[in-house]
């Protein structure tokens, strides 16, 4: 039974090269058999799959460096009784890709993911390279953006465009109208990898993921945020999220870096809160570039 890997969407998707680099540079230390990587429809599926043990690990995105986080993969995260093993940030570069006659002028609707979107709208709503505006009506619908790109090659309507990656639009025959159309150049997208069980600590894994509410008493969060200093702890991300069933009570998602091996930290941090729910210890990565 060949190991088993779930992301979400289609090959060529940004979310596949990602499952790519994780397979060549991390995967080894957990099997020495070839991947099987598994596309599904929705990130919800990536967690069923895991869940059930069908997949061994799942690649969840949960952040973008321009469009901000994606809230709803941090609610499946905190329903979820998964473990977040892994990290990878992935440098994304967006293309406007058409079929071969179509052009700038031409394109009426596009096509591509929400987050693809919201990183790409100085393009969107901007002028055209000869000066003249961009049409009012342009139409956006949202696809994942390798969906994206298979249907306009599917469609071979000069009218229609997808943003999605250069690596695209050579699988699906379709030029490239526009590169690098994202809002700013430092576009990152930031996967974690889960999986059923945690791994064992040690030296390499030194980020951690945690959830927690608090309990109503004043300073209940700076006196979190003490615990993690005195534990010399690098606060990298701190979240805020509403909590289901308590209208204007909030839940809370950070992630820190701590060389500490004993997981002293987290201990104290268990009286200072309400409920707490550690993701996992994992080896923070660096930055790649997609294709």
């Amino acid at each position: 039974m060949s190991y088993r890997i779930a992301y979400q969407g289609v090959p060529h998707s940004f979310s596949y090269q990602a499952a790519n680099i994780f397979i060549n540079k991390e995967l080894s230390c957990f099997t020495s058999s070839s991947p099987e990587l598994i596309g599904t429809k929705s990130f919800e599926d990536i967690i069923k799959l895991v869940k059930t043990e069908n997949v061994a690990l799942g690649l969840l995105p949960i952040e973008n460096s321009l469009a901000g986080s994606i809230y709803s993969n941090y609610d499946l995260l905190e329903q979820a009784s998964l473990s977040v093993i892994g990290e990878l940030i992935l440098q994304v570069h967006h293309c406007l890709i058409a079929p071969a006659k179509a052009s700038l002028n031409s394109i009426t609707t596009i096509y591509s993911h929400p987050k693809a979107l919201e990183q790409c709208l100085k393009f969107l709503g901007g002028s055209l390279p000869d000066g003249s505006k961009r049409s009012p009506y342009l139409q956006m619908i949202s696809a994942s953006t390798s969906h994206a790109a298979a249907f306009v090659a599917e469609q071979d309507n000069l009218n229609y465009g997808a943003i999605a990656s250069e690596e695209a639009s050579k699988a699906y025959n379709l030029q490239v109208l526009a590169r690098n159309i994202e809002d700013h150049e430092q576009n990152f997208t930031r996967f974690l990898v889960i999986a059923n069980e945690p791994l064992k600590q040690d030296d390499s894994r030194t980020k951690c993921s945690i959830t927690f509410t608090l309990n109503h008493i004043p300073g209940a969060l700076s006196q979190v945020l003490s615990v993690l200093a005195e534990h010399q702890a690098n606060l990298t991300k701190i979240e805020s999220r509403p909590l289901h069933g308590h209208p204007f009570e909030y839940r809370f998602y950070v992630d820190f870096i701590s060389d500490h091996d004993d997981r002293r930290e987290i201990d104290t941090l268990i009286l200072n809160v309400s409920t707490l729910k550690v993701f996992g210890w994992y080896k923070p990565n660096t930055f790649e570039k997609s294709i």
